[in-house]
């Protein structure tokens, strides 16, 4: 009897495809979405918070009148140079607790004064 209507189990299974949380795979929703401004002499926030395991959109705009740049070292987050007015967005999801440095650099190092950290719960 199930070789005489196969359609039915196609259709079961192309319904339970259409939600894709029921088996895990689903594209993540980004628990945290935080917007960072990028200024000449400093970056806001300074302290931001994100927990193990929850994924974070940080959008990043150079607010600036000269090139900035954003650099995560723990969570190998390295976005490009920004030139003033322009925004990025970077996603990373952080795999274990901690506080970490964030911070624009020239030249491989911190630039002064444009630096927060990131703590991981």
């Amino acid at each position: 009897m199930a070789a005489k209507k196969p359609w039915r189990l196609r259709t079961v299974l192309a319904a339970l495809s259409l939600l894709p949380g029921l088996w895990g795979h689903a594209a993540p929703a980004w628990a945290q979405q935080v917007e960072v401004s990028l200024y000449d002499t400093h970056l806001e926030p300074a302290q931001l918070q994100a927990r193990t395991g929850e994924p974070v959109a940080l959008r990043v705009v150079n607010r600036g009148t000269r090139v900035h740049n954003l650099v995560i070292p723990a969570f190998y987050v390295f976005l490009p140079n920004l030139q003033p007015g322009e925004s990025v967005t970077a996603r990373f999801t952080p795999d274990r607790t901690g506080t970490y440095p964030y911070y624009s650099d020239t030249g491989g190092r911190p630039e002064p004064g444009i630096r927060g950290v990131l703590l991981v719960r």
